[in-house]
């Protein structure tokens, strides 16, 4: 299940330059993330390490999507309908309110050689380090089966340095100690029942004939326990 390896409340950001001001403790690749549209309508939510070069034009040619008409979504009614957050919050996290999946989710091909990767919790006043395998695990479980893209770039200086810190000690081990908590909780018996309306729109269907439990609460951050 995702367990946050970390997770820092900090004021509001809205880029991923002013992110890493405020993050510089947690371990993971910093990424930035881009809700983009083509001319026919598709929708693709991108995410990719903060110093890569994530031109539109390499995932037009990628994907067959006629040059220049893949651009990023402004309008704020678009975002909070298919994403379920306002600018500033866009994470693959994100895919958990795209009940439909109507859109395709991107990942930068680099992400699969990074152990942990640093996201907003559909909230951009936290960010939490999360591990890349519990990320892609949460994805699937949602019914988004990521497309991993390669920018064609090396890996930029200072995503190698995130790439070669460890995972602090006491960070792995409380990650531990928190699923064991998880576990025997389940044990113990299903959680109290949480109020519709303080639920976000989730196919807990879907999710459920899967063998996964997911529980979101505004505020908080976002966890998938195995059933």
């Amino acid at each position: 299940g995702i367990t946050p390896l970390a997770c820092v409340q900090h004021a509001p950001v809205v880029t991923v330059e002013e992110m890493m001001e405020v993050t510089a403790g947690l371990t993971g690749g910093r990424a930035k993330n881009l809700f983009l549209k083509d001319k026919k309508g598709n929708f693709y939510l991108v995410s990719a390490l903060h110093d890569t070069d994530t031109t539109t034009k390499k995932i037009e040619t990628h994907y067959g999507i006629k040059s220049g008409t893949l651009r990023l979504v402004a309008d704020a009614d678009i975002l909070m309908g298919y994403l379920g957050v306002v600018k500033g919050q866009v994470s693959p996290f994100c895919a958990v309110n795209d009940c439909g999946c109507k859109v395709k989710v991107v990942l930068d091909a680099h992400f699969q050689s990074f152990d942990a990767l640093c996201f907003h919790p559909l909230d951009n006043a936290a960010t939490m380090s999360v591990s890349t395998s519990d990320m892609l695990k949460f994805l699937q479980a949602c019914g988004h089966e990521p497309d991993f893209f390669d920018f064609g770039e090396p890996l930029g200086a200072e995503s190698q340095a995130f790439k070669d810190a460890p995972i602090p000690a006491a960070a792995a081990a409380q990650a531990a100690g928190s699923a064991r908590e998880e576990r025997l909780a389940k044990l113990s018996g299903p959680p109290a029942p949480v109020p519709a309306e303080a639920l976000l729109s989730v196919p807990l269907s879907s999710l459920q004939d899967n063998g996964v439990e997911f529980y979101v609460q505004p505020g908080t951050a976002v966890w998938v326990a195995d059933g």
